[in-house]
């Protein structure tokens, strides 16, 4: 077994390690969600934003072009919404004792707006 192969093993373990517990958290078919977690994968690994290098990393047993033409159309799509993403944070992250504290600026019109503070 060559060295890829290793790396596409280790990989494809993470992968269905990730699927089970984001499947949970996130509306979105099989295919988009592994398509979304081989992306985060990737920009760990390779720690760059850039399609071109993201779709090299060994996620897949797929061609880079077409992992590329993959990381395009799910990102063209708009599928994963702010709240979402901030909701699968909330959810995996460990809640502190006290419970989550977040600050925002209130809906008052100008920039000098007071913070209120409010707990979860």
């Amino acid at each position: 077994m060559n060295n890829k192969d290793q790396h596409l093993r280790a990989a494809e373990v993470t992968l269905e390690e990730l699927l089970q517990q984001f499947k949970p958290h996130l509306k979105l078919n099989k295919a988009r969600l592994r398509c979304l977690l081989m992306l985060v994968l990737a920009v760990i690994a390779q720690t760059t934003v850039n399609l071109v290098w993201l779709s090299k990393h060994p996620v897949s047993a797929a061609s880079a072009d077409s992992i590329y033409r993959r990381f395009q159309r799910f990102l063209a799509s708009g599928l994963l919404k702010a709240e979402a993403l901030g909701s699968l944070i909330l959810a995996l992250a460990p809640k502190p004792s006290e419970g989550w504290v977040l600050p925002w600026i209130g809906p008052i019109g100008n920039l000098a707006a007071p913070i209120s503070i409010s707990s979860l």
